[in-house]
C-alpha cells in the first residue's frame, strides 16, 4: 500500500503464491512477469488508487486489520507504522511467509504484524474479530463463486460496523466473453474483472451495505501511470531489464497492447463496505 508497499508483488490468493518460480519468462503469469522486470507497484488504480482506500478504510489507532494476501507483509507493516493499527496477515503461501517473518522482526513489529497460513474464503479468524479487511488485485483474480466466498468471509470476520476496503479491476460496462478470453490470454492468468454494479453485488449478497465506490482509468501498464508510479529511475530499470531479458520484450508489448486497445473498458474500484 503507502510508499514501502511498493516494493511488493502480489499473488492471487488461490495461486498459493510462488507462481512464475523456474518458469520461463514467457509463461509466468503477468504481475510475477512485471515484478520480475523490476515494477515495484502491482495494482490496477496504482498509488492514486490505494490512496483512496486509505481514505475510505477511515483507520484510527488501535484498530484491528486484516489483510488478505498479504504477500511479503509490506502492506501491513505499512498499515502498523502509518496509522497505528493492529495487522493480521494472511497468505496461502509458506515461503512468502517466511519472507514475511524476517521483514516484520527486521522492523521491529512482531507486536503489532501478526502472520497466518491461510486462503481469503477461510480466515483462520473467529467472528467479528476485527474492524477493516482489506484486499487489493487479489479479488480480481478469483472465479465467481470464490469471489462471493471471499467477501461473504470477510464480511463474518468484520465486527459490527467494520469496513470491507477492496482495490481491484473492474469492466465500464458489460464485456464480451471473447475480451474476457483474450485478458486471460494476454496475462497468462486467470482473471475475471467485474463490473461496478457487480463489484457491489458481491458487497451487498454478502450482507454488506452503506457501499461507496471510487473510480477511475487502469493505469497499471499506461505511460503516465509507470512514470506516476515508478518514477523516470524505475521506468528506466524496467525499460533496462525487458531489453535484455530473453523473451521479455514480446511479452511486454502483448500485454501492454492490449491495455492500450481496451482502456477505455478497463477500470479499478475502490470500494468500501460496511457492516
Amino acid at each position: 500500500m503507502a510508499s514501502v508497499h511498493w516494493m511488493t508483488m502480489v499473488i492471487a490468493n488461490d495461486d498459493e503464491s510462488a507462481a512464475g518460480e523456474g518458469a520461463s519468462i514467457e509463461s509466468v503469469p503477468g504481475h510475477v512477469f512485471l515484478a520480475k522486470m523490476g515494477k515495484k507497484l502491482l495494482r490496477p488504480g496504482g498509488r492514486r488508487a490505494t490512496e483512496e482506500l486509505f481514505t475510505l478504510a477511515d483507520l484510527k489507532p488501535g484498530e484491528r486489520v486484516c489483510e488478505i494476501a498479504t504477500n511479503r507483509a509490506v502492506t501491513a507493516m505499512e498499515l502498523a507504522g502509518r496509522f497505528g493499527v493492529e495487522v493480521d496477515g494472511v497468505d496461502a503461501s509458506e515461503d512468502f511467509l517466511s519472507l514475511a517473518r524476517r521483514n516484520v522482526a527486521a522492523r521491529g513489529l512482531q507486536d503489532r504484524v501478526r502472520l497466518h497460513v491461510g486462503k481469503g474464503h477461510e480466515l483462520p479468524f473467529d467472528d467479528g474479530s476485527f474492524d477493516v479487511v482489506t484486499a487489493e488485485a487479489v479479488i480480481t483474480m478469483l472465479p465467481l463463486k470464490r469471489k462471493a466466498e471471499t467477501v461473504t468471509e470477510a464480511a463474518r470476520v468484520l465486527r459490527p460496523g467494520g469496513r470491507l476496503v477492496i482495490h481491484e479491476l473492474a469492466w465500464a460496462d458489460d464485456t464480451e466473453t471473447e475480451i474476457q478470453k483474450e485478458l486471460v490470454a494476454a496475462i497468462r492468468h486467470g482473471a475475471n474483472p467485474l463490473t461496478m454494479e457487480q463489484w457491489k453485488a458481491l458487497a451487498t449478497e454478502a450482507g454488506l451495505g452503506d457501499v461507496t465506490v471510487r473510480t477511475g482509468m487502469m493505469s497499471l501498464m499506461s505511460p503516465r501511470g509507470l512514470i506516476r508510479d515508478e518514477g523516470i529511475g524505475g521506468v528506466c530499470r524496467i525499460g533496462f531489464n525487458v531489453l535484455r531479458t530473453r523473451g521479455a520484450f514480446s511479452r511486454f508489448k502483448t500485454m501492454a497492447r492490449f491495455f492500450r486497445r481496451h482502456h477505455q473498458r478497463l477500470r479499478y474500484i475502490v470500494m468500501c463496505a460496511v457492516k
